[in-house]
């Protein structure tokens, strides 16, 4: 970028003409070669259909603004999940350990969901609406919102920023430590929900494993709160 021979031209193209490109200020430059990309798409809309409940499409949900449950789960999608979607820590430092507490969050998900006898859950409309409601008071005090054209706000000089959490890296696995079971809804295999009690044994007890595990480590229950 710091060649002599090299020129970043920031004027946007306004057409492909004989000579060359010709800029949206009437410049034409001239070329002998042009390679085109494929280009960026900012839209978030997935580059397949995903059909949800009542044959919802994934597809046409994000086609406006897409918007979804702390970036990782969207609405009429039973049983979804999905990395980095609107709203993630796409700006806050390495994907690697936010992969790692984003699978951390699922695989808790999954682990109720497989243990408390639940056949489907999707987040409810009302946490998603508070959520996205959150992130667009927050950006309007921050660089984000700045006036300029970027893939933070979908391509578009101004309006919502929907591609990053609504916070600092820290303050982002804070919120995924603590699961906020209430903001979905879950459906139940059997009528009775508490159906997945069993016969009243823990397999502990039946696979003759120690039964008082907890007098060793009493502080162990406590864990779960400590950041």
């Amino acid at each position: 970028m710091n060649e002599t021979n090299v020129h970043v031209v920031l004027d946007p193209i306004d057409a492909v003409v004989e000579e060359g490109i010709r800029l949206k200020s009437g410049e034409t430059i001239s070329i002998d070669v042009l390679i085109c990309a494929t280009g960026f798409d900012l839209s978030w809309k997935p580059r397949f259909p995903i059909l949800g409940r009542n044959g919802t499409n994934l597809q046409d949900q994000f086609k406006v603004r897409p918007v979804g449950y702390l970036g990782i789960s969207a609405p009429n999608m039973p049983n979804y999940f999905v990395y980095f979607g609107p709203n993630s820590p796409l700006a806050h430092g390495s994907a690697l350990p936010a992969f790692e507490h984003i699978t951390t969050y699922m695989i808790r998900m999954i682990h109720k969901a497989q243990t408390q006898g639940y056949h489907s859950f999707e987040p409810s409309k009302q946490p998603i609406s508070h959520f996205v409601k959150h992130a667009d008071a927050f950006f309007p005090r921050t660089v984000w919102s700045t006036k300029r054209r970027s893939w933070f706000k979908g391509g578009k000089e101004q309006g919502p920023v929907y591609a990053l959490h609504p916070g600092s890296r820290v303050h982002w696995v804070h919120m995924m430590n603590e699961l906020r079971y209430e903001d979905y809804n879950w459906k139940t295999v059997n009528s009775n929900k508490f159906a997945y009690l069993g016969n009243g044994f823990s397999l502990r007890e039946v696979e003759n494993k120690d039964v008082t595990w907890y007098l060793d480590e009493p502080e162990a229950g406590y864990r779960s709160v400590i950041y």
